[in-house]
């Protein structure tokens, strides 16, 4: 092979790698603002009060979304090291952990 073309080849493939490292990133985003998104909205609902049977329901709901939540932001922190960035401050900001309940 022509040093010119293994070269091309190998810059080919690091941009295809590149590409999806920012695909699974954005993935991983997504799914955590949908998590986060969720149990605000249970949140909202809870607090809306209502039937107290119907509250315990809530709650239950609350608390697996409140976990759906923690393992989003982690699958998104372990992507975000796999890329090197390792400061996870910003993720706290954008999405503050939800209250426990």
């Amino acid at each position: 092979m022509h040093p010119r073309s293994a070269e091309q080849s190998f810059l080919a493939v690091e941009a295809e790698l590149t590409e999806e490292r920012a695909s699974a990133l954005g993935r991983a985003g997504r799914r955590l603002e949908e998590q986060f998104e969720r149990c605000r909205r249970l949140a909202r609902l809870i607090e809306a009060g209502g039937d107290t049977r119907g509250s315990d329901v809530l709650l239950g709901q609350y608390r697996r979304a409140v976990e759906d939540f923690e393992h989003c932001r982690w699958r998104l922190c372990v992507q975000r090291e796999a890329l090197g960035l390792y400061d996870h401050r910003w993720v706290d900001r954008v999405f503050p952990p939800p209250a426990r309940r």
